[in-house]
């Protein structure tokens, strides 16, 4: 699902890399949402107060494990209710960690934490923030692959704001998709997210490019297609090789 996993198995297997391999993201349909159900939605974020009023926000989707430190996003939470770039932080999903994360956020009237939220709510969101956090662990797994929540931020046009290192870091300069955060950049999450907050085109530059790089890498269509393709090669290759003369 990403070079850094096919170099870590060709490193096992002790050999180069052939026609033979391919790298195939971890995508999957986006669905068809109606025009109803986003406006059932939308109706729903301003019952939680999530309105559609340009108010500086940063979202996250997901399943709240240990394999995420929110440490940071409690650090510029603080910072954002007693500084001058304000911003909102709507923490989506549930899991083995909830607990431990809203006791660590507890007194933060600046995050919010909605529960599970179904697609239609993902889009509405997406289009009331600015930036979608991906607050991994640096880990060998995660520094080697493109996690899902990445592809789920591009799909929806947010900028990425991570940590990760690897893969993601190449992923984000290269493309100039979001900004990383962390020890090893020099740069704090408030760093990332003051630029972002205080200027809007940089922001909708950002946005594009995100959406540009789903639809030409990631979109569930194009990775299909080229595995199946692959896929065809490969089969038409063992056939090939089991009649190399072309006899029937």
């Amino acid at each position: 699902m990403a070079n850094g996993f096919l170099d870590w198995a060709l490193g096992v297997a002790g050999r180069g890399r052939t026609e033979m391999d391919g790298v195939f993201p971890l995508t999957s349909p986006s669905g068809q949402v109606s025009a109803s159900q986003l406006e059932e939605a939308r109706r729903w974020w301003d019952e939680q107060g999530v309105l559609d009023d340009g108010r500086p926000r940063v979202c996250f989707v997901g399943s709240q494990s240990p394999a995420f430190d929110f440490k940071p996003v409690q650090e510029v939470a603080k910072m954002a209710l007693n500084g001058t770039t304000p911003c909102e932080f709507i923490i989506c999903g549930d899991g083995g960690s909830a607990a431990e994360l809203r006791v660590m956020m507890a007194g933060l009237p600046n995050v919010h934490f909605p529960g599970w939220i179904d697609r239609p709510k993902i889009e509405v969101l997406a289009e009331r923030c600015q930036a979608a956090l991906a607050p991994y662990l640096n880990i060998d797994s995660f520094i080697r692959s493109i996690p899902n929540k990445i592809v789920d931020a591009l799909s929806l046009g947010l900028p990425i704001l991570s940590p990760l290192q690897g893969e993601v870091t190449s992923l984000i300069s290269e493309n100039g998709v979001g900004m990383r955060y962390g020890t090893d950049t020099g740069k704090s999450l408030y760093d990332c997210i003051r630029p972002l907050m205080q200027d809007a085109d940089l922001q909708k530059r950002m946005s594009q490019k995100a959406r540009t790089l789903y639809a030409e890498r990631f979109s569930f269509e194009m990775v299909y297609g080229g595995l199946v393709k692959h896929l065809e090669m490969l089969a038409s290759s063992q056939m090939e090789r089991g009649n190399p003369e072309g006899h029937e």
